[in-house]
């Protein structure tokens, strides 16, 4: 028998603040499609419209059509693909370490635990990184823009409390067949941790997406930039777009032309997410408990 409860206060307030909320967050993305999706002759009338007005593509189709885009799109690709598959190689290897010396009981475990840790509050800077930087010869490479960032303390815990929760049977009986450390992390660990991999993948693949901040201290050749940083100069300077990356806007608002960056910087993560969300919660929960 189904027992109907009445909604109290509490809920309605909270039905009514989550609704103001959704409302707020959906307008400016709205907004954001409306003024991409609108033709130019119609958003120079009126820049203030709630639907779009003479539908047209024209803004994208001068975006893709610029080489400087298309290669700063596939650099950014490249980032990603780069960071993701190292990020999560090495943090993976990391993860597997720190769980066997906490299983083994080895001295000393505790010191570096808190070492490591200590990392996640303080670094050496953004000067002494640079100055290493420069030293090994890096610097307006494609490498600086993922090096620095290949292990983040945060997922290499939240990895290592997941493979904890891993039964120690299944790797005492992979090691009974002749399996060594890296057999038994690569064949067997990795593919039984879907959640906590897409969890941290998800992460990795935004941050290396969207990143600008090495991009602008590391590179000076602006044929390497990736698209977080057209980006970037293109919401500081709402003319860079038309005079540096596309050339004469014509007719065309350098404001459409950030929103329909913005849209283009979107769209893969928007594909990517629907993947692995559903390993995604499973992940963050069981990686974040510790024993």
């Amino acid at each position: 028998m189904m027992i109907k409860q009445k909604a109290g206060i509490s809920d309605v307030f909270i039905v009514i603040i989550t609704g103001i909320l959704l409302i707020v967050t959906i307008i400016p993305i709205w907004q954001m499609l409306v003024i991409a999706f609108s033709s130019p002759d119609h958003y120079s009338a009126d820049p203030y419209h709630f639907v779009p007005r003479g539908f047209s593509l024209a803004i994208f189709a001068e975006l893709l059509s610029s080489t400087r885009i298309l290669r700063s799109i596939s650099i950014s690709v490249l980032v990603v693909c780069v960071g993701w598959f190292g990020g999560i190689v090495l943090t993976g290897m990391g993860a597997y370490a720190l769980n066997k010396l906490n299983k083994y009981r080895i001295p000393g475990r505790k010191i570096l635990f808190k070492m490591i840790i200590f990392t996640m509050f303080f670094n050496g800077g953004i000067i002494p990184m640079f100055l290493w930087f420069r030293n090994i010869q890096i610097t307006d490479t494609l490498f600086s823009l993922f090096l620095p960032t290949l292990i983040n303390t945060f997922y290499l815990f939240l990895m290592k409390n997941y493979f904890s929760s891993i039964p120690e049977a299944l790797e005492e009986a992979a090691t009974i067949d002749g399996y060594n450390h890296f057999q038994i992390l690569f064949k067997i660990i990795f593919p039984i941790s879907k959640p906590v991999i897409a969890a941290v993948s998800l992460f990795l693949i935004v941050q290396y997406w969207n990143d600008y901040y090495f991009a602008m201290l590391f590179l000076n050749d602006t044929k390497l930039y990736p698209l977080g940083l057209i980006l970037r100069n293109a919401v500081i300077d709402r003319q860079m777009i038309v005079q540096t990356v596309i050339g004469d806007q014509g007719q065309l608002s350098s404001e459409q032309y950030n929103m329909a960056l913005v849209i283009v910087s979107l769209v893969p993560i928007f594909m990517i997410y629907p993947f692995i969300q559903k390993y995604f919660v499973t992940g963050i929960m069981v990686g974040a408990i510790k024993e």
